[in-house]
């Protein structure tokens, strides 16, 4: 019976911090728990993210809650099952190690303004082109004060370090215009009230991932385009 006693009592205790973990997604939620309840929250985002369990150690479910704690965004750890935990701005998650292969849609066209969520107005006449982060790429970014460095731009706006080389970039010739989502060339937008090019970029799941679904929606932007 005392065996029967204790067997239910420790179930129930997990019932309990189970049920207090749930899978939220807020740092700060996460943050205020007590050890145990944010190790069972890793453990349900884990689980949620299609992971294997029990495969995470406590080694690693306590650098997840460490990770959270932090004050930087940005960083993440490789788990088992080809999946990694990050943590992004206030939020943390876990996603495939390698991002999936996602192509890219650019959508040019005539505007005299407009206030389309997700485009940004450039100046007309720029030949547009798309391409990918490379070593020593800068930019203007409108609301800055001089030049930045592309790396340090997308540092500050939180974009997951796993997703930096596959993001696309817009290009006005070999000067980068635009980081969609991110921050546009200040130098580059089109001046209020002028006709300029309506820019958007759609990005799909690529078909040569036969198992995944394609996306037909542009996604959603990662901050302000301005």
């Amino acid at each position: 019976r005392r065996m029967h006693a204790a067997a239910s009592s420790a179930a129930a205790m997990h019932e309990s911090i189970s049920a207090q973990a749930g899978g939220t997604r807020s740092r700060e939620a996460i943050k205020s728990m007590t050890p145990a309840i944010a190790g069972e929250c890793m453990r349900t985002l884990y689980a949620e993210a299609g992971g294997r369990l029990p495969s995470l150690s406590r080694r690693q479910l306590e650098a997840m809650v460490r990770l959270t704690a932090g004050e930087r965004g940005g960083t993440g750890i490789d788990l088992p099952g080809g999946l990694r935990f990050r943590v992004v701005g206030s939020r943390v998650e876990v996603v495939p190690r390698v991002p999936l292969l996602v192509e890219a849609v650019l959508s040019v066209r005539s505007c005299t303004g407009c206030s389309e969520s997700g485009a940004v107005h450039l100046k007309p006449g720029l030949e547009l082109t798309f391409g990918h982060r490379r070593p020593g790429l800068r930019m203007r970014p409108a609301g800055g004060a001089g030049t930045r460095k592309l790396q340090d731009i997308l540092v500050d706006a939180r974009v997951p370090r796993e997703e930096r080389d596959v993001l696309p970039l817009v290009f006005a010739g070999d000067r980068l215009a635009w980081v969609p989502g991110v921050a546009i060339d200040r130098d580059l937008r089109s001046a209020p009230g002028e006709t300029a090019l309506h820019v958007t970029v759609t990005r799909i799941l690529s078909d040569r991932n036969p198992q995944m679904p394609m996306l037909k929606s542009p996604d959603s932007p990662l901050g302000d385009p301005s």
